[in-house]
């Protein structure tokens, strides 16, 4: 089972740039039968922000890149917080580099409070 939302940024037609933002939630088994995902709890959850930009050297006119924030957080209140990061992340990493997704990656991982503990007590 594999859900899927998207959502564009801007309807227009491609000027410098166009931004597409993308969440999807899967088991992370993709073996598992149909019956064995709808018993499962488990899934992993992912928001994309995707980039588009005109490029004269590409066969389609246009080349594609994309910042993905992934977890294994199983409650679906994740996605929104997913989104937001990505939302984020994304124009900034685009425009500054790999040292935004980094400082992101460490104070995600070492400054924030424990997510799943304040998720169960609440």
């Amino acid at each position: 089972m594999l859900t899927t939302s998207v959502s564009d940024q801007d309807g227009k037609e491609m000027k410098d740039h166009d931004d597409l933002q993308m969440t999807s939630r899967r088991p992370p088994n993709n073996r598992m039968t149909q019956e064995e995902q709808k018993q499962s709890h488990n899934f992993i959850t992912g928001a994309t922000y995707f980039r588009q930009e005109p490029d004269s050297s590409s066969s389609r006119g246009a080349s594609q890149r994309a910042v993905v924030v992934v977890t294994d957080h199983e409650d679906w209140r994740f996605v929104d917080l997913l989104k937001q990061i990505a939302y984020v992340l994304g124009p900034l990493y685009f425009d500054n580099g790999l040292k935004v997704l980094e400082t992101a990656w460490y104070l995600i991982n070492f400054e924030w409070p424990d997510l799943r503990t304040i998720l169960l007590s609440g």
